[in-house]
């Protein structure tokens, strides 16, 4: 695909240097978001054959790789602001503590929601540097969004957010409903319908794809004297091979031009400005024209001395 790119005379300008980063470095980087305890890591820790992962709460980022290249980025889990804990008191309690106590307890969490809000905002600014960076290191190729099934809450108005920035970037990306036994079948239906609707809300992208969406169990998950098998590895792995084309190399061309050859314009006219049309699938670091308009700059450079003393 980047020699046929560099070859082909209308694209003959592009700049390919990050698309050939990724063919040498043979590493391909999906993220991993997710709750505290969603199941990111042992998810993971099945797809590379590390039994070790999981259960422990992750706090840092940690990078696991394949023997085929495919790199999982897992991430600590994401404080999401709004998200409510389980509160150690009862109502009773806290309706007879003295107004001293609650007080505490209310500055106690609006420190925490600020601490949440924080952490998100730069969760968000952390993804966006990754989708426009230059470098194979860091620019993500795949992002999946772990949710654990007996978990309720789905504060979808955040994760349609998070999951917006890589999908409209034409970044592969997934949602996974993971411990598909920790949840009746019920509540998994009903979580289940909830995920519809939020990618529903995300929509299609430019390439006519959604965000796809699986519901798995990586190990075998006990429930009482009843052991429930590991299921939807095979159609999770499948799917995510299957997102990741080569032909999607065309989205890391970083554009010197607006490649005049392609609009069929002499080389030596200045690009117009378009922000509509300037490669709406480009990064979004890509370097754009200039404010002044094709036509407005062609005319000053053809009015003539006396003309322009007329129009001063």
């Amino acid at each position: 695909m980047c020699t046929l790119l560099a070859a082909a005379p209308g694209t003959a300008e592009a700049d390919l240097s990050l698309a050939w980063q990724m063919v040498e470095l043979q590493k391909v980087n999906v993220l991993m978001y997710g709750q505290a305890g969603a199941g990111k890591s042992t998810l993971i820790g099945e797809l590379v054959g590390m039994s070790s992962l999981g259960g422990a709460t992750t706090t840092e980022v940690g990078l696991h790789s394949t023997p085929s290249g495919i790199c999982f980025v897992d991430r600590p889990g994401i404080d999401i602001p709004g998200a409510v804990g389980t509160e150690a008191e009862s109502q009773p309690e806290v309706a007879h503590a003295g107004w001293y106590s609650n007080a505490l307890r209310a500055i106690s969490q609006w420190t925490n929601e600020q601490a949440k809000k924080a952490s998100w905002q730069a969760t968000l600014a952390d993804l966006q540097r990754r989708l426009g960076s230059k470098s194979a290191e860091d620019r993500p190729l795949a992002l999946v969004y772990v949710h654990k099934a007996g978990n309720p809450r789905l504060y979808a108005s955040h994760i349609k957010q998070l999951l917006a920035h890589a999908h409209e970037r034409l970044v592969p990306t997934f949602f996974v409903i993971a411990d598909k036994w920790s949840a009746d079948r019920e509540s998994t239906a009903r979580l289940q319908a909830e995920v519809r609707q939020l990618i529903d809300d995300v929509g299609a992208n430019k390439l006519q794809r959604k965000v796809a969406c699986l519901t798995l169990s990586a190990r075998p998950y006990e429930a009482g004297t009843t052991t429930h098998p590991s299921a939807g590895m095979g159609e999770f792995v499948s799917t995510l091979l299957s997102h990741l084309r080569p032909a999607d190399a065309i989205t890391f061309i970083q554009h010197r031009s607006r490649m005049s050859s392609l609009l069929g314009k002499r080389r030596s006219e200045p690009p117009v400005a378009d922000a509509a049309n300037a490669g709406a699938d480009a990064p979004a670091d890509a370097p754009t024209a200039t404010p002044a308009t094709g036509a407005a700059a062609a005319g000053l450079r053809t009015a003539s001395p006396a003309r322009r003393r007329q129009r001063s």
